[in-house]
């Protein structure tokens, strides 16, 4: 018998039959290597007020101490948001893009930016603390979190404003555990109640008035004209061989004379009183960084030590500075006491420098 012929179609409808069934095994091994490479996502994100002042690397704060939603209280300590970014636990830590953008006090906006560390699968926190002490401008702040590749997740807080406190700290606020800073108080004088004190100097000018009945005396002296061996010095000062009357009109002229003596009081203490800023307060400079990351990294050393810490941002002849300020004093002496500690937590000696009241709500304390 003769086999029957097999149709030519037959072998190409095989040839495609077995290339469907191909693709479709494929697909789904497809779908899972989709999976795995797929960037990280910001997820279960949750923000609000925090009632206290957070600290730096701090977990998200008990629920008696955070208030979910968007508004911000005056009375409120700082505002952030606990979120989880997406991927298998285990896996090494990424860093996740903080961006506030906020209102200042005088107009206009400002934008910090930081990152905060977060490991797949577990919650992590991005806080901003609101000083005390320093003004908090009303409106809309937006926080943006941006994980490496991601979609951003974006997060909005209607914020009470707040004027600047009349007097601000004049010792750093350390954290429960580290040593305590000498506070102005302590201080005998603080270099603020200098003004006083040359008023107080008015009065007290005529110091050199002993010298006066030191002149009488010497006046006195010429009552014996035979008593001129052996003059004493003020004696021989005052021409003692003139008659009593010019004695008594050099007496007269010694008033003007301790007056212009007391003229240099002033003086000194004027250089003094220069030295203290008219509003504001000092900080202890620690840094001068072109790098950003730099100078943010040593102000998180010092904030981990329990000392306050602001970056300054400054451009001058087309370059950007950033300056790290430790501390808010309000006097050099409180400002002294605490080098020790900064130069223990940064390891560089750090300077005394003034910061107007103008540039505070410009700084980046977080």
């Amino acid at each position: 018998m003769t086999a029957a012929a097999t149709p030519p179609h037959a072998g190409l409808f095989r040839r495609l039959t077995c290339l469907l069934a191909a693709l479709c095994l494929s697909l789904p091994a497809a779908a899972a290597t989709a999976g795995t490479d797929a960037p990280p996502a910001v997820t279960a994100l949750v923000c609000g007020a925090l009632i206290r002042e957070p600290a730096p690397g701090e977990a998200w704060p008990a629920a008696k101490e955070v208030r979910p939603g968007e508004a911000v209280d005056a009375a409120d300590r700082g505002l952030g948001c606990r979120f989880v970014v997406s991927g298998e636990a285990g896996q090494a830590p990424v860093a996740v893009s903080v961006r506030l953008t906020r209102p200042l006090p005088e107009g206009g906006t400002a934008e910090d930016v930081w990152q905060a560390a977060a490991r797949p699968g577990e919650p992590a926190v991005a806080a901003y603390a609101l000083v005390a002490g320093l003004p908090v401008a009303a409106g809309e702040w937006t926080l943006t979190l941006i994980p490496p590749g991601g979609q951003p997740a974006v997060a909005r807080f209607q914020v009470a404003g707040r004027p600047a406190e009349a007097a601000l700290p004049t010792a750093m606020q350390t954290t429960q555990g580290a040593k305590a800073v000498k506070t102005a108080s302590a201080a005998p004088r603080s270099e603020p109640a200098l003004p006083v004190a040359v008023f107080q100097g008015a009065p007290a000018a005529p110091e050199p008035a002993p010298v006066a009945p030191t002149v009488s005396a010497a006046s006195s002296a010429p009552a014996e004209p035979n008593a001129q061996p052996a003059p004493p010095a003020a004696q021989a000062a005052a021409q003692p061989s003139r008659p009593p009357a010019a004695a008594a009109s050099a007496a007269k002229s010694e008033p003007p004379a301790a007056g212009k003596a007391s003229a240099p009081g002033p003086d000194k203490s004027a250089p003094a009183s220069k030295a203290e800023p008219s509003a504001g307060y000092l900080a202890l400079q620690t840094g001068l960084f072109a790098d950003p990351d730099n100078a943010a990294a040593q102000a998180a050393k010092l904030r981990g030590k329990g000392l306050p810490a602001c970056l300054a941002v400054s451009d001058k002849d087309g370059k950007r500075r950033y300056r790290v300020l430790a501390g808010r004093f309000g006097d050099r002496r409180a400002a002294a006491a605490a080098r020790a500690e900064v130069m223990a937590a940064t390891g560089v000696a750090p300077i005394v420098t003034p910061v107007a009241a103008g540039d505070i709500p410009r700084l980046r304390c977080r």
